[in-house]
Parts: structure tokens; C-alpha cells; sequence
């Protein structure tokens, strides 16, 4: 900051700290009093860092009562035991639940095997949909290997590309 702005004075580690934790639990003590007593309906994600860190997101959605859909992440965090275990899953998403203080109407999730299982050993958790989007996904990467579609597949390539590198043949097309 001295070669860019030599008369700014760099906050320090505390005073940035305790900036950021102010905001976060203004922000917290908000979420918390619009979800208050409404049924919440939970996505939830889990991923893997570049560095090989194992992490969880987990998004509430609620409808206020002008009706509208209302999204907010609770939680993006390294999961706390390197493992996504159904047991693990399980745990985490209940303290997140006890932290936010909410009552969960219905989970959704990826359709893998360790959700699915993480779902039924929670009680905190009385209905569950496996994602559409994901199981359609599923579906419409198995159906892209299935032999004829490889080869309709690249059949449309060819064409594609045959268009694409003749000025000729696509000022004909048009």
C-alpha cells in the first residue's frame, strides 16, 4: 500500500477481524429473525477444493410472506472430518440446523449413495428429494455413450465442422 497509497494507514489483523466477525453476526442475528418460525427447505452440496480440502454449502429457501422465494447460504465450511461419511454429512447438517435454529421441511440433494444415507440418519431431516437436475444429469450422461447416440453424435460434429471451415458451404446454407 506504501507504493500505491502512501498516506493510507494498513488496518490491522484485529481491527479487520473484528470488522468482519461485527458484520457476520449482524448478518447472522437478520437471517435468523427472517426465518424465524418459517419451514425452511435446505440444498446442500459437498465438494472438494483444489487442494484437496473437503467442504459443505448448505443454502436455506424459504417463501416470505409477501411470497417470494428467499435463498440464503448458511454455511460454506471444510467439512470438520476429512471424510463426506454419511455420518459425518449427517452431523454437520445437524449442527448447522441447530445453529440456524430452523425447522427443516425438506432436504435436497445429489442422489449419491452417502446423502441418501446421511438423510435417513438424522430425524432432523423428515423428508428428502434426491435433485432432478442431478438425476437428469445422470441420465443424459449415461444415454451420450450408448452407441448409436455416439454415432448420431458424431455425424452432427461432421457436419458442424464442415460448415465451419467453408465460407463457401455456409454462405450457401444461409
Amino acid at each position: 500500500m506504501l507504493l500505491f497509497e502512501p498516506s493510507y494507514d494498513v488496518p490491522s489483523y484485529n481491527t479487520l477481524w473484528n470488522t468482519i466477525k461485527h458484520q457476520y453476526d449482524s448478518l447472522h442475528e437478520n437471517i435468523m429473525r427472517e426465518m424465524k418460525g418459517r419451514s425452511v427447505s435446505l440444498t446442500t452440496d459437498l465438494w472438494t477444493s483444489f487442494t484437496m480440502d473437503p467442504y459443505i454449502t448448505v443454502t436455506a429457501h424459504c417463501i416470505t410472506n409477501a411470497w417470494k422465494l428467499q435463498a440464503r447460504v448458511l454455511c460454506t465450511s471444510m467439512m470438520p472430518d476429512l471424510r463426506h461419511t454419511a455420518v459425518n454429512i449427517a452431523d454437520r447438517l445437524s449442527e448447522i440446523i441447530r445453529e440456524w435454529d430452523i425447522k427443516v421441511f425438506c432436504t435436497v440433494h445429489d442422489n449419491a449413495s452417502n446423502m441418501n444415507l446421511a438423510m435417513k440418519l438424522c430425524e432432523k431431516f423428515p423428508k428428502d428429494l434426491g435433485c432432478t437436475g442431478h438425476t437428469l444429469q445422470l441420465a443424459i450422461k449415461s444415454g451420450l455413450v450408448l452407441p448409436d447416440v455416439v454415432k448420431a453424435i458424431d455425424a452432427a460434429r461432421r457436419v458442424v465442422s464442415h460448415f465451419r471451415h467453408s465460407a463457401l458451404a455456409t454462405c450457401a446454407l444461409k
